[in-house]
């Protein structure tokens, strides 16, 4: 998001957000923050009113994307769905992202409540042969979502305690892992861009 306070048919407001009201770019950046890719938010355009907006957004980002194969594509559960990961296999990208109850196309995991009741480390996973869903219990609930790969191999990773008050080793699929890592040069690029963050202001729309 881009601070702007003016008068903009683009201008968004999203609230609970750090930057509420501004312009939304949507970029694709690697891990380390570096962009490649940015679209300014202008609405839906008229080729993309009959598809979600996550599938269009995220087509239009990788299409500047030559060599998907070697490409693994990491997003938040804003973008994630079932439709997008099979769309994202078919053109070869590799895909992982946590993902919305209503987005999992159906798919018989362990409903959020019952795996509450569970131990943490718990996890429930399914595959239909093209998506894979997996289902973790830590300090809540966390649903993923990824095209290539299963959740093995299990490791281990130390959390906090309410009940113990204090660090215990909770088991951790690799792929949850691998998200934690690699997600968030979105973030970062965030932060390198408020630092020098331009005061001049102007009304012309490039």
């Amino acid at each position: 998001m881009v601070p702007y306070y003016g008068h903009h048919s683009c201008k968004m407001f999203i609230k609970g957000k750090p930057i509420r009201f501004g312009y939304k770019i949507w970029t694709l950046c690697s891990s380390d923050g570096y962009p490649y890719v940015m679209k300014i938010f202008q609405g839906k355009e008229t080729e993309e009113l009959n598809t979600p907006l996550e599938t269009s957004v995220v087509t239009a980002l990788l299409n500047f994307v030559t060599n998907p194969l070697p490409v693994e594509i990491f997003f938040d559960n804003f973008v994630t769905s079932y439709a997008l990961l099979r769309e994202l296999k078919i053109k070869l990208f590799k895909a992982i992202g946590t993902v919305w109850e209503g987005r999992t196309d159906r798919c018989p995991l362990l409903l959020a409540n019952e795996m509450k009741k569970k131990t943490r480390g718990e996890l429930d996973f399914h595959c239909d042969g093209d998506i894979y869903m997996c289902r973790w219990h830590d300090n809540s609930v966390v649903t993923m979502s990824f095209n290539y790969r299963m959740h093995l191999p299990v490791g281990t990773s130390k959390s906090f305690s309410r009940q113990s008050k204090k660090r215990i080793e909770v088991l951790e699929p690799h792929r949850i892992c691998k998200y934690n890592k690699e997600l968030g040069g979105v973030d970062v690029f965030d932060r390198l861009l408020s630092s020098s963050r331009p005061q001049l202001r102007g009304k012309r729309w490039w």
